[in-house]
């Protein structure tokens, strides 16, 4: 059987018996009339997440289409101050909704893709000029499976060109802004699609973390973020693997909805990865035993984070106690400056190989074309230098990726179940440092990348599965999240601590001063 076809058919009509079994959650499943419901509209007290929207329409309730044009509608209202969506397929979508399944898991809930993941017919730019009028004529596998779950592509999310910042700004398509304060970041590199959630276009949407990029958006958007070990679920790339780093995933307002999708999207084709995929499923309970949790409030550096994000870690603590769970302090156990060089060394060597590609066809330097964003052309004059002095650079890169899989799966998670750290040290800024109109010093630029990044990238350097929760809010509103690391291959315990996390505080009634 071919893989598209394997994607197809496996598992889908179970999951959809499983549904109404799912464990209670803070989602609303429908307003108990026999209406239609305003889908997540300002007369709903909850939101809609993707399983009630699914559910709505194997009641017969609301239509795939009337879905899609709801999405839409919200779309058109806000994305212009908020910049999250960059190219759109509203159209092709509509046609869509006409033919999917309604028996489908996700009958007809709209979904957005990252711009970095090729969608059949839209644009895929990766937020770079050079590829803006790359159209691609074949979807990647991922997004096969989610149509065959029953999800409506909508279009395409902002990404920063190539994923190289964890701020979501490009000189192809601007800033993106964050719904809950607009002049603050979404974070990065899946900005575009955290806000997406976070202004109530779509309840779920897809993203990639290759250091971060689901966990740091959902943080600073309020939303629950995914990362899940490395080859779970199906590769974002077409014809070949992912990037050994990048992995696709969803971010969700419910953990149901991850969960879900997950299990959908759940890779089960052998793969050449050395360990053994531990199977996932689809996980509908709440965790019911206590865990030992290790807490480390000092990132890589040493540096502690700012005072917002230390209550928000203090208060993530208070309620893991009162849920029974052991909470230890744990020293990080990653030392920043060597693990910066290696990543820079992993993550580099593809960059590498895109400066050499275009300076081969433009015949100028990088900085003389102008083809790639300042912030690439830093990365990768990092890269090269760095490459310049030690032949072995990438090498050394890779052994070092192998070495700290083997200090943490093997050695620090025997000791604790979970670890739980801030996501970033700073809750989210402006938009100063990191707007590629606005500077173009690299140096201030890396810094504050390092220090953004001084958290998440571990687990995908040392394949473990990471979730951001939204469990705190500043005064002035901003969202904070936590992060739960697990073991290699312990992606259910990360599920299961969410849905019981998401009981004892729920977050989904809160929406943010812009969403629609």
């Amino acid at each position: 059987m071919k893989r598209r076809d394997f994607i197809k058919t496996m598992g889908l009509a179970s999951s959809v018996a499983a549904i109404s079994t799912i464990a209670p959650s803070a989602m609303a499943a429908s307003n108990g009339s026999g209406a239609k419901v305003p889908f997540g509209s300002s007369n709903s007290n909850t939101p809609l997440d993707g399983i009630a929207m699914a559910n709505l329409v194997r009641q017969g309730k609301v239509t795939p289409r009337e879905l899609a044009e709801e999405a839409i509608a919200k779309i058109k209202q806000t994305n212009g101050e908020i910049n999250a969506v960059v190219n759109e397929r509203f159209e092709a979508a509509l046609e869509d909704a006409d033919k999917i399944n309604k028996n489908a898991p996700f009958a007809g809930v709209p979904i957005l893709v990252k711009d970095c993941v090729d969608v059949a017919g839209v644009p895929s730019t990766n937020g770079a000029h050079m590829l803006k009028n790359n159209v691609p004529k074949t979807s990647a596998d991922f997004v096969v499976a989610c149509e065959s779950a029953g999800f409506n592509v909508l279009g395409m999310t902002h990404s920063p060109e190539f994923t190289s910042s964890a701020s979501t700004e490009s000189l192809l398509f601007g800033t993106t802004r964050n719904p809950w304060n607009l002049e603050r970041s979404v974070g990065g590199s899946s900005g575009g699609a955290g806000a997406a959630v976070a202004a109530g276009y779509t309840p779920i949407v897809h993203g990639t973390d290759g250091g971060g990029s689901c966990r740091i958006p959902a943080s600073m958007c309020g939303i629950f973020g995914y990362k899940p070990s490395r080859n779970l679920l199906i590769s974002g790339a077409v014809g070949t693997d992912d990037f050994v780093l990048t992995h696709s995933s969803f971010m969700s307002r419910s953990v149901r909805d991850t969960a879900l999708a997950a299990s959908l999207t759940e890779n089960h084709v052998r793969s050449n990865n050395q360990h053994q995929r531990v199977p996932l499923g689809y996980v509908n309970q709440p965790l019911e035993r206590p865990l030992r949790i290790g807490v480390s409030l000092k990132n890589m550096f040493g540096d502690m984070p700012d005072k917002d994000t230390q209550e928000a870690i203090a208060n993530t603590i208070k309620l893991l106690l009162s849920l029974g769970h052991e909470v230890i302090d744990v020293n990080n156990p990653v030392n920043g400056p060597e693990f910066m060089l290696h990543f820079t060394a992993i993550f580099g060597s593809r960059l590498g190989q895109l400066g050499k590609m275009v300076e081969a066809q433009t015949q100028m330097k990088l900085e003389e074309s102008k083809v790639l964003g300042w912030p690439t052309v830093g990365w990768i004059r990092e890269f090269e230098h760095h490459a310049s002095k030690n032949s072995h650079y990438v090498e050394q890169g890779f052994a070092y990726k192998d070495a700290l899989d083997t200090k943490l799966n093997e050695q620090f998670f025997k000791s604790v179940d979970l670890w739980l750290t801030p996501v970033t040290p700073d809750k989210a800024h402006d938009h100063t440092l990191t707007n590629p109109k606005l500077n173009s010093d690299f140096e201030v630029f890396k810094e504050q990348s390092n220090r953004a990044l001084s958290f998440t990238p571990v687990a995908n350097v040392a394949d473990n599965p990471s979730i951001s929760v939204p469990l705190y809010w500043t005064q002035s509103g901003i969202p904070i999240g936590s992060m739960f690391t697990a073991g290699r291959g312990n992606d259910r315990t990360l599920f299961e601590l969410a849905y019981q996390l998401e009981q004892a505080s729920p977050w989904a009634h809160k929406t943010a001063p812009t969403y629609v």
